[in-house]
């Protein structure tokens, strides 16, 4: 009879891990060709390893589960299972009591997102286009300058300015939340100024609620983790800086 010891075990468990990390990398790199040429071999590893933690916890097992649930963390972002813009997206995916099935419920969260992305990008992604265009063209005060005496109204305006197809697809009131979580992530950063607020916010807008912890965007966590070696001014620049550059390389 044979026996395996634990070790052996260990070592065919993580043999299976790092085949089906091979095989989902495949998949991404065929299906998010740009996605994974600005990430790097190394960097999407790490992203499909995160995502597939996050999908587990989220109640997915099954190989087909898992890279469904990789493809929604590259098109929604790190995090979109909590993000408050995506809120048909996260009921779908929380209702477990309603779809008990988790291949069934994995297939109506990825049907709903198909339907949000052609809501918010467009046919051929015409209005994510003009976003990128408009980021490229515009100064820094176009995209900053919050009124100081009604935040959360003027940080609205500019969201509808930047994106108002995205806009009108999430409505007010969950901008008013994102907005929310955003200040509360700013407070634990240290972002105190109004335009370094509104900036904050206005990635987690485009990027996802999640993109400061998010592997697809390993420069915003790099320079966020160390945010109390530098001073508010030094830290919000870098961070604008390097996201000018990452939304440049997207410009079509």
């Amino acid at each position: 009879m044979l026996v395996l010891r634990k070790g052996q075990m260990d070592a065919f468990q993580e043999s299976g891990e790092r085949r089906f990390e091979d095989r989902t990398i495949a998949h991404l790199t065929t299906h998010f060709p740009k996605n994974c040429q600005l990430l790097g071999a190394e960097q999407v590893r790490n992203f499909v390893k995160y995502a597939v933690g996050r999908g587990k916890a989220d109640g997915f097992s099954s190989e087909r589960e898992l890279t469904l649930y990789a493809n929604l963390t590259m098109l929604l972002g790190g995090g979109f299972s909590r993000d408050p813009q995506l809120s048909e997206i996260t009921a779908a995916l929380h209702y477990k009591a309603l779809i008990v099935d988790s291949g069934r419920r994995i297939g109506e969260v990825y049907d709903l997102t198909m339907r949000y992305i052609d809501r918010i990008a467009g046919p051929d992604n015409a209005y994510w286009a003009r976003v990128l265009r408009y980021l490229k063209g515009a100064r820094m005060e176009d995209l900053l300058n919050p009124a100081r005496e009604d935040f959360v109204e003027s940080t609205l305006v500019l969201l509808a300015r930047i994106y108002p197809e995205k806009y009108t697809a999430v409505g007010r009131n969950a901008l008013i939340r994102l907005i929310d979580l955003g200040l509360e992530h700013c407070r634990k950063t240290g972002f105190q100024q109004p335009d370094a607020q509104a900036f904050y916010i206005g990635l987690m807008y485009l990027l996802g609620s999640g993109f400061w912890k998010d592997p697809q965007f390993p420069w915003a966590a790099s320079i966020l983790d160390n945010a109390k070696a530098g001073s508010e001014t030094e830290v919000f620049r870098e961070l604008y800086d390097r996201s000018m550059a990452y939304l440049d390389e997207w410009t079509i």
